[in-house]
């Protein structure tokens, strides 16, 4: 009776323990197969050297990438505290992780210094400069079904749930267009004067051009507009590749005079803008990584510290059917690879914005997405570079995307069956 007892008491020491760790740690590694398969162990004893050194996280998580270029390794590590802190290291071979990990551990739970006391002001010195005030929110609209998406044609507002397209007059949606054959609407964009909604389908995106309520053109692959004009593409995963990967194919123009990204460009998520001071347009998108970048052709001239999840809407890219196993690849041909579409990116001048959702244990439950809470995310010109604020946090929901409206951010928020629009002022 003694032994039952004694294992209950150790399980609750681990529970107890656990929060008080509070440490996420999600590694992401890629490269040739004998890198890829150090994931879980990098996992494990980085948890394991934290709890050594009595690590407080502060319920914090860390995102640790190790990407092999040629014959160079990078690690690179985002942890999510406030503010964020990294670190990146370049390594000859795989045998220098170890001190490597100890070094990151070491630089990146290093607590700031505590702050000085403030120095009485003199009896003539200026008042100290107000604050900027806080970005003021409020609900614009509330929606009986669970949102994918939204944009303005003109001074109108369209918003989609998975299956239909609304149009909203007086803060009521009313259905506009029907996807054909089950295709579930992801994303939504302007071009001209009609409306352009990327949708998928199992393992194929298809694209629609809508007026007036019809379709007038359709695309079995993933079209939308880049500057002056359209681009397309498709998703497809590298078998040659451990484990697969999926990237996007060399993007063509389809219509007008669009700016056409490089190959490998998520064009879903990729805007054309001029948000640097001088050269013209750039892409702005997420890297492999997940962080906003800006590029110009293939070249990135700054990328964020921090690393944006996905949303919960994907496309297979491959043939789930199949049967075996490669061993040469390493995957199994019945394998469900999905591809997660990554949150819309806008610009307002030199102003970037984005969504930024926090996952919660999805990890747990394999390619179930649950998200904690959510932020919209500012990235504001700083020197060389930009500086991250939030215009918004939003706890226990998340959001699926956003727009921008007479100079103000409006952001379709889900929760559960449901949807409201909220409105964040930003003059």
């Amino acid at each position: 009776m003694k032994k039952p007892f004694s294992v209950i008491i150790l399980l609750l020491l681990f529970l107890i323990a656990c929060p008080a760790f509070a440490l996420d740690v999600a590694v992401d590694v890629k490269g040739p197969q004998d890198l890829v398969s150090l994931k879980d162990g990098l996992a494990k004893t980085i948890t394991a050297r934290c709890l050594a050194k009595n690590v407080d996280a502060g319920g914090a998580a860390l995102n640790v990438s190790l990407f092999q270029m040629g014959s160079v390794i990078s690690l690179d590590a985002i942890l999510s505290s406030k503010p964020p802190k990294a670190f990146h290291r370049d390594l000859k071979s795989a045998d220098e992780l170890s001190g490597a990990i100890d070094a990151m551990i070491a630089e990146i739970f290093t607590p700031a210094p505590p702050a000085q006391p403030a120095l009485p002001a003199p009896v003539h010195a200026a008042p100290p400069a107000a604050a900027a005030p806080a970005s003021q929110t409020r609900t614009e609209a509330t929606f009986p079904f669970a949102g994918t998406s939204l944009t303005f044609l003109g001074d109108t507002l369209f918003v989609s749930s998975s299956d239909t397209l609304y149009r909203v007059v007086d803060g009521k949606a009313n259905p506009w267009w029907k996807a054909p054959n089950g295709a579930g609407i992801c994303r939504l964009y302007a071009y001209r004067d009609s409306i352009v909604a990327v949708a998928s389908l199992t393992s194929t995106l298809f694209t629609y051009q809508i007026k007036d309520g019809k379709t007038v053109k359709k695309w079995n692959r993933c079209v939308v507009p880049s500057k002056d004009g359209l681009i397309s593409s498709h998703v497809f995963t590298d078998e040659n590749l451990p484990g697969g990967e999926n990237l996007w194919a060399k993007p063509v123009a389809v219509d007008g005079k669009p700016l056409v990204f490089p190959e490998g460009t998520d064009i879903l998520s990729t805007v054309a803008a001029d948000v640097l001071p001088e050269g013209g347009d750039e892409a702005v998108g997420f890297d492999k990584f997940n962080h906003v970048t800006v590029l110009r052709g293939k070249e990135p001239l700054w990328f964020s510290e921090s690393k944006f999840s996905t949303l919960p809407f994907f496309v297979l890219t491959r043939n789930v059917n199949m049967s075996g196993r490669d061993s040469r690849k390493g995957i199994k041909k019945n394998q469900e690879i999905r591809y997660y579409f990554m949150p819309r990116i806008l610009t307002k001048g030199r102003e970037i914005f984005t969504i930024a959702n926090k996952e919660g244990f999805s990890g747990l439950f394999g390619n179930v997405k649950i998200y904690d809470a959510s932020r919209i995310a500012a990235f504001t010109p700083e020197n060389d570079g930009f500086a991250e604020k939030d215009l918004l946090e939003i706890k226990n929901n998340y959001c699926v995307d956003i727009a921008l409206d007479k100079g103000d951010v409006l952001a379709l928020v889900v929760k559960k069956s449901t949807s409201s629009l909220q409105r964040i002022d930003l003059q």
